[in-house]
């Protein structure tokens, strides 16, 4: 990365804030431009995050980490260039289109980011994948899906993927949202 990118993303702060909530945003939101462009993708992942300054810029090192020891984890933190990132997928279950909608209506634009896609099964059940990010909004700022929905096992997401339709969950907030202004 170089030096206007980490400008651009708030990267050029001291080592030793390389933890903060800021650049763990920041982080994210590289790691978002890395899944769009190239497909690396971190959902459900445990990453270890390592960022070395260079000449031009730093070099940012991403590890997919899978299960560590407390011990590891501890000692991992200790360093001022490495930082620990998780996601975690939660699928959740709507008995139809109108209550998802409902659901989406009453979520913040903050926790609406975290929502990723929908689906819609033949039988008019709708589904919405949220991804729950270390550093991110809190997951009680999604509670409200809790009211409307229920959670089901991120597994059937392999089931969804052949037999309903997928549309961005972003698409539908940003109709939500021309349907609500223009009413």
């Amino acid at each position: 990365m170089n030096k206007k990118e980490m400008k651009r993303y708030s990267l050029n702060v001291p080592e030793e804030e390389y933890s903060s909530q800021g650049i763990r945003d920041s982080l994210w939101q590289v790691l978002d431009l890395a899944y769009a462009e190239c497909g690396f993708s971190v959902k459900g992942e445990r990453m270890l995050v390592q960022i070395y300054p260079s000449e031009g810029g730093c070099e940012i090192f991403v590890t997919k980490l899978g299960r560590l020891s407390t011990s590891a984890e501890r000692n991992i933190a200790r360093s001022g260039s490495v930082t620990m990132l998780s996601s975690k997928s939660t699928l959740y279950k709507f008995g139809d289109l109108s209550t998802l909608l409902s659901a989406m209506r009453h979520i913040s634009s903050a926790s609406a980011a975290r929502c990723t896609d929908v689906y819609l099964a033949d039988d008019g059940v709708c589904y919405l994948l949220v991804e729950d990010r270390t550093g991110a909004v809190p997951l009680s700022e999604l509670s409200v899906l809790s009211e409307f929905a229920t959670d089901v096992p991120i597994s059937l997401i392999t089931h969804l993927g052949e037999h309903a339709r997928k549309i961005s969950a972003r698409e539908l907030f940003n109709i939500i949202n021309k349907n609500t202004v223009a009413g």
